[in-house]
């Protein structure tokens, strides 16, 4: 059964068609992991989301811009910051955004898109799907191995355990019986 990761989404009114174009990209590079945006669907959630994506367009200064969408984002939930370029080139360089956040639990990320066209299909963008991707699945097998940790110290579970190795050993294994085998050269 794939684990699902709720996520919700905090984007400026003008590159909503653009976030959604990078949540389909990004759901593309994911495998083993379903992500469900909380505000959509037919049922709402009562529990807060998983992560925030957050969409960040870099309309005057790269840091002013940043700031102001972390500004946005009240809480400490894991986020991936989206941090848009303006521009038709797919090939423009532009400044690393993630030097602009010292939030822990926060990737950044940076896309290219153009206002009517939508996110560009470049290597940037590509590169920025894979590393969200990836951070999703790490932060997914981190919360899981966190939770398996805390039921396997329990005493119960470690008496259960220790009674279940020990009524092991007195067994005979049928499958740890020596079998003979016969090399012909």
């Amino acid at each position: 059964m794939l684990e699902k990761i709720y996520y919700k989404v905090m984007t400026p009114k003008n590159v909503e068609q653009t976030a959604l174009e990078f949540e389909e990209n990004l759901k593309k590079n994911i495998k083993y992991v379903k992500l469900k945006n909380v505000e959509r669907g037919k049922k709402t959630r009562e529990k807060p989301s998983d992560v925030h994506l957050a969409f960040c367009p870099v309309v005057s200064r790269t840091g002013t811009d940043i700031d102001a969408t972390l500004k946005k984002i009240k809480d400490d939930t894991p986020t991936i910051l989206v941090v848009l370029h303006h521009t038709f080139d797919t090939e423009v360089v532009v400044s690393n955004s993630s030097t602009f956040v010292a939030r822990e639990n926060m990737l950044v990320v940076d896309c290219l898109f153009y206002e009517g066209k939508g996110l560009l299909a470049c290597k940037k963008n590509k590169e920025a799907y894979k590393e969200a991707a990836k951070w999703l699945k790490n932060r997914k097998e981190a919360v899981g191995n966190s939770s398996r940790k805390q039921d396997t110290s329990s005493p119960d579970v470690r008496s259960s355990r220790n009674d279940h190795n020990r009524d092991e050993r007195k067994k005979p294994d049928a499958s740890k019986k020596k079998k003979k085998t016969c090399v012909i050269l």
